[in-house]
């Protein structure tokens, strides 16, 4: 097993260790976003609706091919999740933005009321 880094300062994030630590950083990743199933959800903030995202599947999917990527000793898909989280365009799970974002998701009314038309606002 080799030695892996994955570090994302613009989201507080710094994993270091063998693929063991990676893959199981990777499947905790997994986990929230599919604790998150965002899926056909519409999500409007104030005020601003921006549709329906399919967040969880493809979510989901990409991290699952990067941690068939790591099993293999690859790392080019690592690499381009690192990248795109560290300018924004991946939201990590595990950092502060994405606590906050599946606190918000817990504690919206329309979340909770609404949870059969997966609303989000």
């Amino acid at each position: 097993m080799g030695s892996w880094s994955i570090v994302i300062p613009s989201q507080g994030i710094r994993v270091h260790g063998d693929t063991k630590k990676i893959r199981d950083f990777l499947n905790a990743e997994i986990a929230y976003f599919t604790r998150l199933a965002m899926n056909g959800a519409n999500i409007t903030l104030a005020n601003q609706s921006y549709g329906s995202v399919q967040l969880t599947e493809t979510a989901t999917r990409e991290l699952s091919r990067i941690v068939a990527e790591v099993d293999a000793e690859k790392t080019e898909a690592l690499e381009r999740y690192i990248n795109d989280a560290s300018a924004r365009q991946v939201l990590v799970g595990a950092s502060v933005m994405g606590k906050r974002v599946e606190e918000l998701k817990q504690e919206s009314p329309s979340s909770r009321d609404n949870a059969s038309r997966n609303t989000f606002t």
